[in-house]
């Protein structure tokens, strides 16, 4: 290891000791095909050459970025996100943290505190979507999550856990890091990760193909053939039940569920205690924005008209008559408030 990064080391170890006890504890190799420093959840690889280029207090920064991707969990938490678009939603988190903490960053690092501020990696990620659009790369490179990326999860919640403990010790844990450790100690489902990871698994699940390989196991298994097209049905309880707040809120989530996709075609229906609003809506087409219903509540009478689909998404605050017989189709419940469901997944939002 070149005295440059080794002196980044001891001094985030003095100055930033929750981040500094991490990469004592990890492994750096240095490899000329990395162009600057990159990591794939287990080792962080770096170029000399690039990193030559930088002062002391560049490279603490730098190697503060990539534990934070192993620390907290980006690459385990990828799933099936669009990987560069998920690799600048995470940097953009890990930045903002960064510069708050008072790191000196690397020139044409991606920083957009609008973006980022108060978000998780996952929020900032379904904003970028929405967005469309993809910024430009920063000085870190992280292209080994790819096709190498790996994590542990018990293990990085643990070293984390530990990390903190030491840093709090000797009175130098911000109260921003601490915070965050405590969300992944504890860690909190987020909905749009969960939602969007269930819609993308059920749209695949019965489309399976022997060629290619599945890469995962280096061995000839089904691989999952991804289509390119998005459909399912998506449920809003209309019922008197669910306030104009969780109504406008809902329709919300509806629109993000089809904006997150490029082609989709989603049968959107409303119903109270029976069926208000039943219509297809198709990639580029405005979402409903009128709500029929505001009567009592059952869950009966959309299961009675859809016989089969890839999902089914039922926006609802959980109070009324579910069906005792769960479909053959997958179900998520996406619930204002946290209630028993009898099956399906469930996930809440405010």
């Amino acid at each position: 290891m070149n005295t440059k990064i080794q002196q980044a080391k001891s001094h985030l170890l003095l100055s930033y000791p929750f981040f500094g006890y991490l990469i004592t504890a990890t492994e750096l190799v240095e490899d000329k095909n990395v162009p600057t420093m990159g990591t794939d959840g287990r080792v962080i690889y770096y170029n000399s050459s690039w990193s030559d280029n930088l002062t002391k207090n560049q490279i603490m920064f730098v190697l503060a970025h990539e534990i934070s991707h192993m620390a907290f969990l980006h690459i385990a938490r990828q799933y099936s996100k669009q990987h560069e678009l998920w690799n600048v939603a995470t940097d953009l988190v890990i930045n903002e943290l960064l510069m708050d903490e008072g790191l000196e960053m690397v020139a044409g690092g991606l920083y957009n505190k609008e973006l980022s501020h108060g978000c998780t990696a996952e929020q900032v990620y379904a904003k970028l979507l929405k967005m469309q659009k993809k910024l430009p790369p920063e000085p870190t490179n992280h292209g080994r999550w790819g096709e190498n990326g790996k994590q542990d999860e018990g293990e990085w919640v643990d070293r984390i856990a530990t990390a903190a403990a030491f840093a709090k010790s000797i009175g130098n844990l911000s109260v921003d890091i601490d915070q965050l450790v405590n969300g992944y100690i504890k860690p909190k489902v987020d909905p749009y990760s969960l939602l969007r990871d269930f819609i993308t698994q059920s749209t695949m699940t019965n489309d399976f193909r022997l060629f290619p390989p599945n890469k995962k196991y280096d061995i000839w298994l089904p691989s999952l053939a991804k289509q390119s097209k998005v459909e399912g049905v998506v449920v809003l309880d209309t019922s008197g039940s669910m306030s104009d707040d969780e109504i406008k809120v809902a329709l919300s989530w509806i629109q993000d569920i089809g904006e997150q996709f490029d082609e989709y075609s989603l049968r959107l229906i409303q119903c109270d205690m029976k069926i208000q609003s039943d219509v297809v809506v198709e990639s580029g087409e405005e979402f409903p924005r009128k709500v029929k219903g505001r009567g009592g509540t059952s869950f009966l009478p959309p299961f009675k008209i859809v016989d089969n689909t890839n999902f089914l998404v039922y926006l609802t605050d959980g109070e009324g008559e579910f069906p005792k017989v769960e479909p053959d189709y997958p179900v998520i419940w996406l619930l204002t408030a946290d209630v028993a469901v009898p099956w399906g997944r469930k996930v809440v939002f405010r």
